[in-house]
């Protein structure tokens, strides 16, 4: 069994665009919010965020690295949405992955209080990256935005250390190999 990625949340932004205006479809209760988790995959469940600070990215069917993400959410329509993330390196601001993709917000089945929640993880490619950047044992910050059906937008991020998994000699290699490859200025690599 692969263990769970994890993050923690340093920062905690909560944005709500469309106020005034009734919904034209069913909103979930509370007052709007938004909190960024995990997702063991595209259709893997919430995972939320443990508190070591570590994102621990999982590999792709092509052989790339990627985090999953999703967002637990109130105030918001029930039904199909849009998802839009960005991932930053924390010092420099550099980008290191955007983009959209559609999803759905349903109402949470672990909860009973109407909190909702994105129908499946949104896929962050994080490497490689281009241009070649060390992101092995680097901050970044994760964005997740999603617009519901009524076009209100939530979204929260998080500040997360990347990090290989673990859990097979030959994965931990590749991701090194394709995650921090050695020539540019502070590789990780290099120290081995």
């Amino acid at each position: 069994m692969k263990p769970a990625p994890a993050l923690t949340i340093l920062g905690f932004v909560a944005a709500f665009a469309g106020c005034g205006a009734e919904a034209a479809c069913p909103v979930t209760g509370g007052e709007p919010a938004a909190e960024l988790g995990l997702s063991g995959g595209r259709l893997g469940d919430w995972e939320g965020l443990p508190g070591d600070g570590d994102g621990v990215m999982e590999i792709g069917p092509q052989g790339g690295f990627h985090l999953w993400s999703m967002l637990r959410l109130r105030g918001v329509c029930v039904g199909p949405g849009t998802a839009r993330y960005e991932v930053r390196t924390k010092d420099t601001g550099a980008p290191v992955d955007d983009g959209a993709a559609p999803t759905d917000v349903e109402l949470d089945p672990d909860l009973t209080d109407g909190t909702a929640r994105t129908t499946k993880g949104v896929q962050t490619f994080v490497c490689p990256a281009s241009p070649p950047t060390n992101l092995v044992d680097r901050p970044v910050i994760v964005s997740l935005e999603v617009e519901d059906a009524g076009g209100h937008s939530l979204s929260a991020q998080t500040e997360l250390t990347l990090r290989c998994p673990t859990d097979h000699p030959l994965i931990l290699t590749t991701c090194h190999r394709i995650c921090d490859p050695g020539d540019v200025e502070g590789s990780t690599l290099a120290d081995r």
